[in-house]
């Protein structure tokens, strides 16, 4: 059975992946504009406040875009550290034997870890945004330790790697002429899914109370405190679902061969 399920076709991939990645980059840079050009948010008649003011006075609709910068690098940070172990620690994983994944656990599966960390944090240190990119870095670390580990594995077990090593390249030299690119594609679809869960894991915590505190910004807290006021729930809802949904089509546009899973099983 193919590793992708229902697999895309070349052309819809990379269509996919050029959706995904426009949405991505067009969100991140309207969040950082808006921190220089939205206002201040303070309630002002002459300003027009289209989704209304949350319960501090402040502009929604300034607080729910800024907060699109926080639910986007939080989790972002989070993911970088735990690259920056993970990848690492599945480098040296793959040298041992041991069965491949032949499915990914579901990325929605970290909230409740992500949860209970940031649980334990803001008991010792206080509710904060930090709490946050520190639990979503350590839920992320073994799943990234281990697309490492299977991406390399897999790639070891390719024909064309095993004829490289009889022709006298080492397995490191082997892997970099002819399994590289597939080896950062299995690691970058998983890094696209742990992101589109850290997304969602960030508004959730800060929904919660357990990440971003007032005055700052989130999406988690603007959907918080938007009760009576459903231009703002439905708006800031559809943005962090659009946010989520970039991510997880990056993941599955980026090409892998079909197959591998089973043959290097």
């Amino acid at each position: 059975m193919s590793e992708s399920g229902a697999s895309m076709s070349g052309p819809r991939r990379r269509i996919g992946l050029a959706v995904g990645l426009g949405i991505a980059i067009l969100l991140l840079a309207v969040a950082l504009i808006s921190t220089i050009v939205a206002p201040s948010g303070v309630s002002d008649p002459s300003v027009a406040h289209w989704l209304g003011m949350d319960r501090l006075g402040h502009d929604a609709l300034a607080g729910g875009v800024k907060g699109t910068l926080t639910t986007l690098l939080v989790p972002a940070a989070g993911l970088i550290v735990a690259g920056l172990f993970g990848i690492p620690i599945g480098l040296l994983l793959a040298r041992w034997a041991g069965p491949v994944r032949r499915r990914q656990g579901s990325a929605a599966g970290l909230l409740l870890p992500a949860l209970v960390v940031a649980l334990l944090l803001a008991a010792i240190a206080g509710p904060s945004e930090l709490n946050v990119g520190v639990a979503i870095g350590l839920v992320a670390l073994a799943p990234l330790a281990t697309a490492t580990r299977d991406a390399l594995r897999i790639a070891q077990s390719r024909h064309y790697v095993e004829s490289a090593r009889l022709a006298g390249l080492s397995r490191w030299q082997a892997l970099r002429a002819h399994g590289l690119h597939e080896s950062i594609s299995r690691v970058v679809r998983t890094a696209s899914q742990l992101m589109a869960a850290g997304i969602g894991i960030e508004a959730a915590l800060s929904f919660a109370g357990l990440g971003m505190q007032l005055p700052g910004p989130s999406l988690g807290l603007v959907l918080r405190d938007s009760p009576g006021n459903p231009g703002a729930t439905i708006a800031f809802g559809l943005l962090l679902s659009v946010a989520i949904a970039a991510f997880l089509l990056i993941a599955r546009a980026i090409e892998v061969p079909d197959g591998a899973i089973d043959a290097a099983a």
